[in-house]
This record gives structure tokens, sequence and C-alpha cells, in this order.
């Protein structure tokens, strides 16, 4: 009963291969690859970064290596990059960040386009119904 399942709707961390956790904040959405990578890949990576190679400085992503953004410019241009590559799950992310502030059309143009560009996603048709349902 109080288990995490042996899968889940997020999938698996593409690191480890395990499944990711159904509490979101135990896992990590990359700006610059849009991989929800799990926390402790994160920190594995931190650690081996900062102990084993000393670079405080210039982290790097746990999956695609590339450096990590320093500042809110950086990440959303790293955010756009990525929608305009139409990654569905970039799409996606930014259609729950316009869900969240409010604007409910534009989220559910975000999720709209989040389907069409990978059909069959149960997870993203399911979140544009749900927000259609409070138009």
């Amino acid at each position: 009963l109080f288990r995490q399942p042996e899968s889940s709707h997020l999938g698996e961390c593409p690191i480890c291969l395990l499944p990711l956790s159904l509490d979101t904040k135990h896992a990590m959405m990359q700006s610059c690859c849009s991989k929800l990578i799990c926390i402790g890949c994160c920190c594995a990576s931190i650690r081996y970064e900062v102990v084993k190679a000393k670079m405080i400085k210039n982290r790097s992503c746990p999956f695609c290596r590339q450096p990590e953004p320093e500042t809110a410019a950086e990440i959303e241009h790293y955010k756009m990059k990525r929608r305009k590559a139409n990654d569905p799950v970039a799409i996606q992310e930014a259609g729950k960040r316009c869900y969240h502030d409010g604007d409910y059309e534009r989220a559910f143009e975000y999720f709209s386009k989040a389907i069409d560009i990978e059909a069959g996603d149960a997870d993203a048709e399911a979140e544009a119904h749900y927000c259609l349902s409070f138009m």
C-alpha cells in the first residue's frame, strides 16, 4: 500500500532506469534536453563533479553533458530551443507552466500541440481535457 509502484506514468530515469517517483519533488526536469532525471542521479552527478573532478563551477547535465545554465534567461533559452525542436515534453511543460499561471487558453494550445506531436500520450491528452473543463 505505501510502496512506489513498479512503473509510473512518468516513466523511468534515463540514467539508472529505475521508475520515477510519483512524488515529482524526487525528479528534476533538465532544461537543456527535457529529460526527467531522478534526484539520486542528479545528486550523484553533482557529487562526482564537485568531489572527483574538482569542478565547483561549470556543472553539466547528467544526461546530455550540456553545461548547466547559470541565469533564468539561459534556462528560458534552452526551453525555447526545445519547444522549437517540437519536443513534446518541453511543450507539455510550457503548457503546465501556463496552466499554473492561469493562462488556460494558452495552456490548452500547448497541450494540444504536444498531443499532435506525440499521438497517444495519454498524460498530455488528459491534461488538455482537464484544462478544457475549466474554460
